[in-house]
């Protein structure tokens, strides 16, 4: 099988400090490789894989590429291009991460929707869906909802996560008495919350805050250095790979309390691979990660939280490791992933 992915066209591959969607299409590719599978990568300008890599031109500099009437014609541009190079080349199968394109062509196309539903985001895949061979795929079971309660003309074909690669990333059951938060300057109240925990469990914090400005950082601190808490702060736009896995391998836990309603969180998934446990809030695509009591602890309110925390010698990180590699490693999404490539008709 003549497989062709299309990513995204603003991270070069492979991203390793990266936590976006990049790290499962890049891990993707590699693992089609492995399996003897043909495989053309269509990627941004310095992309570097196993596969045949095809990449996308450089973007000028000019460019706004977070203005999204930019961001949506680039997308546009550079799929469209893609698709026309994949049927040329007798792919028998596209797997786009761009919702972009021309959705009319001859071969079986899956798009795996890794967003939230906004309207278009909607809109885009209402007109996916209006073509035969175009197939969406959610990331999480609520995030499939979440678009089906929206419209019932929203036909997913499959849920498949995100993944990792726990070849390449070790994992440890020796671990410090600190609790890891990831977040963004604009949640403050999530920040508020990991310190006021921090606080009446008596352990020390390390909270990594993706920001680059000085105005981010002072915002923050104020908020994290009071009480009698120890705070680490990293202020930083990517953490790179090797230094936020040895965060996670040595945290006594990893506090996931986004507010956000993301359809599926990397940040979980690296904590599991790194055998440290979770404790999440009961939304999102939580509930589907986390095995409670045995890799982490869903709950709704601070009391829950704190419950969580006097609970965490109860978790073996032999559990948590072994989670992420019996249901979100590359080597297992893969596999789904051929498996519905397979279920298509081949041209």
């Amino acid at each position: 099988m003549k497989i062709a992915i299309v990513a995204p066209p603003w991270t070069t591959l492979p991203s390793e400090d990266h936590t976006g969607i990049e790290p499962t299409i890049f891990n993707l590719a590699e693992e089609y490789v492995k399996a003897n599978q043909k495989v053309v990568l269509f990627a941004p300008h310095g992309s570097v894989s196993s596969a045949e890599t095809i990449c996308y031109p450089e973007i000028p500099s000019e460019f706004d590429i977070k203005a999204d009437t930019i961001r949506f014609f680039l997308k546009d541009i550079f799929a469209s291009y893609a698709y026309m190079k994949a049927c040329s080349e007798g792919a028998d199968i596209i797997h786009d991460f761009t919702l972009g394109g021309d959705y009319n062509v001859s071969i079986p196309v899956i798009h795996t929707v890794y967003g939230p539903p906004t309207e278009q985001t909607v809109k885009i895949c209402l007109k996916a869906c209006r073509y035969a061979n175009n197939h969406l795929v959610a990331v999480s079971n609520r995030q499939r909802g979440e678009f089906s309660e929206i419209s019932q003309e929203l036909h997913f074909v499959d849920t498949i996560p995100k993944c990792v690669n726990t070849e390449t990333i070790k994992w440890g059951a020796d671990k410090e008495d600190y609790l890891l938060y990831f977040g963004s300057p604009e949640q403050k109240k999530d920040i508020e919350l990991a310190r006021r925990v921090a606080v009446k469990s008596k352990h020390r914090l390390v909270a990594v805050i993706h920001g680059s400005r000085e105005q981010d950082y002072g915002s923050i601190k104020p908020r994290l250095q009071k009480d009698a808490v120890t705070t680490d702060i990293r202020l930083t736009e990517d953490l790179p790979r090797e230094s936020r896995h040895n965060l996670y391998r040595k945290a006594s836990a990893a506090i996931h309390i986004s507010r956000w309603k993301e359809p599926f969180s990397m940040e979980i998934l690296e904590s599991l691979a790194c055998g440290t446990p979770v404790i999440a809030l009961r939304r999102s695509a939580a509930p589907e990660v986390i095995e409670e009591g045995k890799t982490g602890f869903l709950v709704e309110t601070e009391k829950e939280i704190l419950q969580a925390i006097e609970k965490l010698d109860s978790i073996n990180p032999e559990d948590c490791r072994k989670a992420a590699e019996e249901k979100f490693s590359s080597k297992v999404i893969s596999q789904k992933y051929l498996k519905l490539y397979r279920s298509f008709p081949q041209p």
